[in-house]
């Protein structure tokens, strides 16, 4: 699966990677350090993990729009709202009979646009009850984005995404486009800040809809995958968990 990887911070700044054949959370290994990473499904019985989400506050979880709706290459709007969408127990493995809480409300962001690339990806959901009894989590602020980007702080990555890569060797896109089967449990990968100049000289064009952006890159077989869209990005910051993004997965040809 050769993929550039694109995520959206709380700002609404974005992220990529660059054009290489990667594997998930493709490369991405188990693993449960992110007590906030939610699996989330659209039945109430199964084990297919259809996106990925981060519980903010006991009933509030981040996520993706594109979940509800998506943009084709033409700017065109696609509808793909499930009927009922649950939420899994953070950090939990994907089973059918596993415990779960309803989304009853949907709110997402009204920046959310396709410009050349899909901006604004972001919602907010309301479950049903709590789904853990967790306090609010800190937020990343402008000041500490300037300190982080500075520095190249490494990002913690994580998702319930597909783990295989459907391009064979020297394959170019498209490769395979049969569903993968989709990660069972929370998987991680790490990737670099850097500033938006030096990821666009890093991968040898520009990306001038991102100015303000927070970019990241992270180069080899690695990348974020089908699945993976609505989890997070976040570091450890003076000792607290910090949530800098909600990721968002699109292939970058």
């Amino acid at each position: 699966m050769r993929k550039l990887s694109v995520g959206l911070i709380a700002t609404f700044a974005l992220a990529f990677l660059p054009n290489t054949q990667s594997e998930a959370s493709l490369g991405g290994v188990e693993d449960y350090s992110n007590p906030r990473i939610v699996p989330m499904y659209n039945h109430s019985r199964t084990d297919w993990v259809a996106y990925s989400a981060f519980l903010y506050s006991p009933r509030i979880l981040f996520t993706v729009a594109h979940g509800e709706y998506y943009f084709d290459n033409n700017g065109n709007r696609i509808d793909r709202s499930p009927k009922e969408t649950y939420a899994g127990l953070p950090n939990s493995k994907g089973a059918a009979d596993s415990p779960r809480v309803k989304v009853i409300k949907r709110i997402l962001s009204k920046t959310y646009r396709f410009d050349n690339a899909t901006l604004g990806d972001f919602a907010v959901f309301v479950l049903e009850k709590d789904l853990a009894d967790v306090k609010p989590v800190k937020l990343l602020t402008p000041e500490i984005e300037a300190e982080l980007v500075a520095k190249n702080a490494e990002l913690n990555i994580h998702g319930y995404g597909a783990f295989t890569d459907t391009c064979a060797a020297g394959q170019t896109l498209p490769c395979a486009t049969d569903i993968q089967e989709r990660s069972k449990f929370p998987r991680l990968f790490t990737a670099k800040l850097y500033s938006l100049s030096e990821v666009e000289k890093i991968v040898g064009y520009q990306r001038p809809q991102l100015k303000g952006s927070l970019t990241y890159f992270r180069a080899g077989k690695t990348s974020l995958c089908s699945g993976d869209s609505g989890g997070s990005s976040t570091v450890i910051y003076k000792g607290e968990l910090l949530y800098l993004t909600v990721t968002i997965y699109r292939d970058w040809e």
